[in-house]
Order: C-alpha cells, then sequence, then structure tokens
C-alpha cells in the first residue's frame, strides 16, 4: 500500500464511492485529499481520525514482566540508558597471555636458528631443503604454533581498540541505572554486583559531544523539580520517573535545548562581534584587538565544546578569522 492509498473503514468507503465499477483510479480531487491528509500526518499534525492510531500505547516499563525482561526494556528505553560493563581486564589478561605465549614460541625460534646457523646452515638458506620441507619438523610444527597464536593475538587486539574506542558513561549514567536497580531490584542480589565495578563500563549510541553531554545532563537533572517535569518530560516517559533518584526525562526535549544553546552560542560568537566593530567607534588597533578575542574564543568554543580534531579546529578557526578579515578590511576607516 503506497503513502496515497485510502485507509480502512469509512475512509476506505468514501474513496470507493469515487471509484467507478471497472476500477478506475481516484479522482483528482480525491488523489488530492488523500496527499493532504498524508503530508499533514508526516508533518506531526493528525488529521486523519478514523481510529486507525488507537492502537499505539506509549512505552511503559510496567508492561514488561519483573526480572530481566524489565531490565532489559529500560536498558533499550532510551540511547542514555545502554551501559554495559567494558570487561578490561579480563581482555588485557588474554592479551598479555596471548602476548607471553608468542614471545615463547618466537624465542624457540630463534634459538632453533642459532644452532641450525653453526651446526647446519643450509636449513637457513632454503626453506625447500632440511627440515623446513618436513611437515612435522620441529621448525614447522612452531611456525605453525606461531600462525595460529599470532591470528587470535591480532583479533584480540582489534577487539580490545574497537571497544576502547567506544566513549565511557558518565557519573549521572551509572547513577541512573545504579538507582533504578538498587531501588527496583529487577535481578536477583549477585546479578547486579557488576554495577559497583566503577571505571568499567562503556555506553554504546552516538553521544554528543563531552562538554555538551554535561550541559545535557543537567538539564536531565531538573526533571526532579515538578515545576520542570512537564516540559522536560513526554508521555511515553512519565511512568519511567517514579524512582525519585533517577534521572530519565524525554531525550528529544534534552537534545533540542541542547542545538537551541548551540545556535545561540553560534549567533554570539559571530553576529556580535560584527554588530561591535560595526557600531563601536574606535581605532583600528582596537578593532583588531576585539577580533583577535573573538577568534581565540572561537577556537576554545571548537576545542571545549566539539570532538573537532586539531586540524579540524585549526581550518574552521582560520576560516571564521578570514570571514572577520573581510568584514573588517570592508568597513569605513577610523582614526588611529
Amino acid at each position: 500500500m503506497s503513502p496515497f492509498d485510502s485507509p480502512s473503514g469509512n475512509s476506505a468507503s468514501n474513496a470507493s464511492s469515487e471509484v467507478d465499477h471497472a476500477g478506475a483510479a481516484p479522482s483528482p480531487k480525491s488523489r488530492n485529499r488523500q496527499q493532504r491528509d498524508w503530508l499533514w500526518t508526516w508533518w506531526g499534525t493528525n488529521k486523519i481520525d478514523d481510529g486507525r492510531y488507537d492502537g499505539f500505547k506509549p512505552f511503559d516499563l510496567e508492561d514488561f514482566p519483573d526480572g530481566y525482561p524489565r531490565f532489559a526494556a529500560l536498558m533499550n528505553s532510551d540511547i542514555n540508558t545502554r551501559l554495559y560493563r567494558r570487561f578490561g581486564l579480563v581482555r588485557n589478561r588474554l592479551l598479555l597471555r596471548k602476548q607471553d605465549c608468542i614471545a615463547q614460541l618466537s624465542e624457540k625460534l630463534k634459538g632453533m636458528d642459532k644452532f641450525d646457523e653453526h651446526e647446519c646452515p643450509e636449513k637457513l638458506w632454503s626453506r625447500r631443503y632440511g627440515e623446513d620441507a618436513e611437515d612435522d619438523s620441529p621448525r614447522s610444527r612452531i611456525l605453525v604454533q606461531l600462525d595460529t597464536e599470532l591470528k587470535d593475538y591480532d583479533a584480540l587486539l582489534l577487539r580490545e581498540n574497537a571497544i576502547a574506542s567506544i566513549p565511557k558513561p558518565t557519573i549521572r549514567n551509572h547513577r541512573t541505572i545504579f538507582d533504578w536497580v538498587y531501588n527496583n531490584k529487577p535481578v536477583v542480589h549477585e546479578e547486579y554486583q557488576y554495577l559497583y565495578e566503577d571505571g568499567d563500563f562503556i555506553l554504546l549510541g552516538n553521544q554528543q559531544d563531552d562538554w555538551l553531554r554535561s550541559v545535557q545532563e543537567r538539564i536531565w537533572s531538573l526533571i526532579h523539580h515538578q515545576i520542570f517535569r512537564p516540559f522536560l518530560s513526554t508521555k511515553s516517559c512519565i511512568s519511567q520517573i517514579s524512582d525519585p533518584n533517577s534521572v530519565y526525562s524525554s531525550n528529544g526535549v534534552s537534545n533540542a535545548i541542547v542545538r537551541l544553546f548551540v545556535s545561540l552560542a553560534t549567533i554570539v560568537l559571530l553576529m556580535l562581534l560584527i554588530i561591535m566593530l560595526y557600531v563601536l567607534d574606535i581605532s583600528a588597533g582596537g578593532r583588531l584587538a576585539i577580533l583577535s578575542l573573538f577568534v581565540l574564543a572561537f577556537s576554545m568554543a571548537l576545542l571545549t565544546m566539539t570532538n573537532a580534531k586539531r586540524h579540524e579546529a585549526f581550518a574552521a578557526t582560520a576560516a571564521y578569522a578570514a570571514v572577520l578579515v573581510v568584514f573588517l578590511a570592508n568597513l569605513p576607516a577610523q582614526p588611529v
């Protein structure tokens, strides 16, 4: 069914009255109305009231059985609650074990090469000669073992590198999950002890930049106050904030507030400087001093408020300074 097809129920009967018995397409007027209704729905305003959306239910943790089903539902409810153990100690223990096994085999191979260097150097001159020509020779067995161990070691290294690249949760992220589990006890005592391993967690999903995440979490903390709760929560998460020790708010609302803050900061860094340079009656040296301060503020904002790399921050700062210099060059001359 295409987005413009008639819905079931009364709307379907109305559409069928506009189609002849031979199965012809709806009239242009009917199709325009269907397109308009679909566009209203896509825009976010529900103009169709035939009961098709009555079956939609808000997400509620109480709909899931107590235990791991409800625990998993909480973890899946928001991008900021997908907190899991990293097991960094175990991963590095395995890496050290594999590393030592490879080093031990490597030493054996070196010793064998040293021995053959004096006793039978022909074995080192050609792989096809001597022991290497035999599948069960000591050197062949060591090389096969090294190949196997290196494959496992490389796989562990790549996995550890990928896991280490996943961002760590903030204290508030960890406390949100910990407080909910501690107060609701969804699983037995032994199976939530992992939450006490502070510092060994990762947070899945694409997160905000570090500085913006801290701002966002401060916004979330306001949900404890009754005055802010209606603005920071939605119907889908009202049932999840009954625990006074847990911070749970609408991620969309807090993201919108953060985007608004970033937009305002961008406007201040660009437009405020332009207005100041245009309005203030100061010397050229004063204008250059103000421009330098704003360029410094822009560079600091890039490095602290975003995850931009150094070369990206340098390029963006250079472009920002170039725009301001062009604007400054076109201003009327002022006394020195």
